[in-house]
């Protein structure tokens, strides 16, 4: 585990044999927005702080010629984080299917599987329908933009809201809670 104030580099030191991946942990101790290596970011405000971020953990991927790994965070100079960083070793699995015939799991190289696994604002492990996701995260609208403008004016309509979608167990159907996007 790693505390830091302000834009820093973990070094975690040499890959073990077999690991594919990087599972990061970030917990925000102040308000701010936090950015990975690969430009994902966690914004983080005030009720977020000591709470696990970005529905807890999220994956990095190395290339395996990489032989030792440091993850650095960007951020703001009084923005504070913890990350917690585990080697990990990943193979994609089949989908399963529910009741209604529907494939169900995490979004993997052989595409997007509907219902889509999540985790809840109530922290529940379930579901969100693939279409109403893509509405939600504006993927929907982004297959209609015949410029970067349009897509800058979308974005720039979304700043400050929070849109939610309905969060299923693994049938589709049994409510559970609801996952939100903050803009």
């Amino acid at each position: 585990m790693e505390t830091a104030t302000g834009t820093a580099a973990v070094q975690l030191g040499a890959v073990p044999d077999g690991a594919t991946g990087i599972l990061v942990s970030p917990t925000c101790l102040t308000p701010g927005t936090f950015t990975f290596d690969d430009a994902a970011s966690i914004g983080c405000d005030q009720d977020d702080v000591g709470q696990p971020a970005g529905g807890g953990s999220y994956p990095l991927n190395f290339s395996p010629e990489q032989h030792s790994i440091t993850i650095t965070i960007t951020t703001e100079p009084e923005s504070s984080w913890t990350i917690a960083a585990t080697y990990v070793s990943e193979r994609t699995t089949e989908w399963a299917v529910n009741a209604n015939g529907e494939t169900y799991g995490a979004l993997n190289e052989s595409g997007e599987p509907d219902p889509i696994a999540v985790i809840a604002t109530n922290e529940n492990e379930g579901f969100v329908h693939a279409g109403e996701l893509a509405h939600t995260n504006g993927s929907e609208q982004a297959a209609t933009f015949i410029s970067p403008e349009q897509a800058l004016a979308w974005q720039d309509s979304m700043v400050g809201k929070t849109v939610s979608v309905p969060v299923y167990q693994n049938d589709g159907e049994t409510r559970i809670g609801e996952f939100t996007i903050r803009y």
